[in-house]
């Protein structure tokens, strides 16, 4: 092989290289884990129960059941929104905080997924009858029965798994 053709290939070499090696910094960042797709309100069953009382505050267990689909969610929902039995919405506080990221958690038949939403113990208690919720890193809204009246401020916890 003359030198000249070997200079060349170590050049096209180096040139390949340093192109592959811009075309992986210049890669986007995976914003969702890799795997089952982000959940949204047609994917989930949502309902409401009463969950636990501690330290001047009551805790209420919203479950996202899988309708079938394997599907993921991460972070907090926001936009919680308590209606009372004629569908008024209900002046509820909102506790102030940036939402919590979490980790991505899989929904699946038979694996449900929770938040807690967090209420105070004592104060004046709304009617809620209803609580829509925008479902985190998206813009669908689910809705589900409240089955108490609710007292304010209301928090909510990052999606998670387990008890």
């Amino acid at each position: 092989m003359s030198s000249s053709l070997r200079r060349g290939l170590v050049s096209a070499a180096a040139v390949a290289t340093a192109c592959g090696a811009a075309l992986t910094l210049a890669a986007p960042a995976q914003a969702a884990p890799i795997g089952a797709a982000q959940c949204g309100a047609k994917d989930l069953n949502v309902t409401a129960r009463y969950n636990d009382a501690g330290m001047g505050k009551a805790y209420w267990r919203v479950e996202f059941a899988s309708n079938g689909a394997t599907c993921t969610l991460q972070g907090t929902p926001t936009d919680l929104l308590f209606a009372d039995a004629k569908g008024r919405a209900l002046n509820l506080a909102q506790e102030t905080g940036a939402p919590e990221a979490g980790e991505a958690v899989t929904v699946a038949p038979g694996e449900p997924a929770h938040v807690l939403v967090r209420t105070r113990l004592e104060g004046e208690r709304l009617p809620a009858t209803k609580l829509l919720l925008t479902l985190p890193n998206s813009e669908d809204r689910v809705e589900t029965a409240w089955p108490e009246a609710i007292a304010g401020p209301v928090g909510v916890t990052e999606v998670r798994t387990g008890e």
